[in-house]
């Protein structure tokens, strides 16, 4: 369900952004929003959150635009469920997209993009009686 995983990433900084020395800050910056964007892999599941970094890459230049390309290891929380595994948890919100919950061990949020609720979950209710 939860793993601890050692990941590698390239983060690109583009050219605008090195007319002064980049920071360690500024890289795990671009870093974290290249994850929130990336959301999952299929191999580790949903990234949750940076626990540790562990080193940045020199620089290298991509080419004659002056993007350069530092690579990052660090170590990423992971939230993986397996078909047929059982959530226990308490749900703190549910909106059209997404379900936030807290278990004993973590809190994460999910995208409901393929969850389907069952005809006999919902609750119908008449305006007419």
């Amino acid at each position: 369900m939860f793993f601890e995983v050692e990941l590698q990433r390239d983060v690109k900084i583009h050219a605008t952004n090195l007319d002064k020395p980049v920071s360690r800050r500024f890289i795990l910056a671009c870093l974290l929003d290249n994850l929130f964007k990336e959301k999952a892999s299929e191999d580790h599941g949903y990234f949750l959150a940076v626990t540790r970094l562990k080193s940045i890459g020199k620089g290298n230049v991509m080419d004659e635009s002056g993007n350069t390309v530092f690579t990052v290891v660090f170590t990423c929380r992971t939230f993986k469920p397996f078909p047929g595994e059982e959530l226990q948890g308490v749900v703190r919100y549910i909106t059209r997209r997404a379900l936030e919950m807290r278990t004993h061990q973590e809190c994460f949020s999910l995208g409901l993009e393929n969850v389907k609720v069952p005809i006999h979950s919902r609750q119908e209710t008449s305006l007419l009686k």
